[in-house]
Parts: structure tokens; sequence; C-alpha cells
């Protein structure tokens, strides 16, 4: 039992930090689109579509991100390293 108890220990941890992983990607994918949507009102007129569309962006980045907001820069660097890139 004693050597049962740190190999469960050694996989949970590693399942929580391959789900925070995922979890990062997802909000730097969020912030992307968010990104994406704010510069392309630079080339067409505003429209009230537009900015709700944007402010629904904007709330659905937030709540993907909140875990992170406490995270240091140094953390989150290295979870992102595992992210998928464009």
């Amino acid at each position: 039992m004693k050597t049962l108890f740190p190999i469960i220990l050694g996989a949970l941890t590693l399942l929580l930090a391959c789900g925070n992983n995922q979890s990062l990607c997802t909000c730097i994918e969020a912030g992307d689109a968010v990104n994406q949507l704010s510069e392309s009102f630079f080339h067409r007129e505003y429209s009230v579509l537009g900015k709700d569309s944007l402010d629904a962006l904007i709330a659905h980045r937030d709540a993907l991100c909140e875990e992170f907001q406490l995270m240091s820069g140094e953390e989150m660097l290295k979870l992102k390293e595992n992210c998928p890139s464009d």
C-alpha cells in the first residue's frame, strides 16, 4: 500500500498538469479569437452585431482564462510550451 500511494499521487499530478495545459491552450486560442475580431474593426464599419460578438468572445475568453489570472508568468510559459503552435 505504501508503494501504491506515490504512484497514484504521481498519476493524479500528471493528469491535473495535462488538464491545466489543455485549459491554458484553450484560453490562448480564445484570446487569439478576441484579437482577430478586434483587429477586424479597423477594416470595417461599426455595427452593434459586431460589438455584441466581441463582447461575447471577451466574456468567453475571460471565463476560460479565469483560473490563470493569478498564475506566475514563468509557470504559464512552461505550460504554453506544450500547446500546439500555428
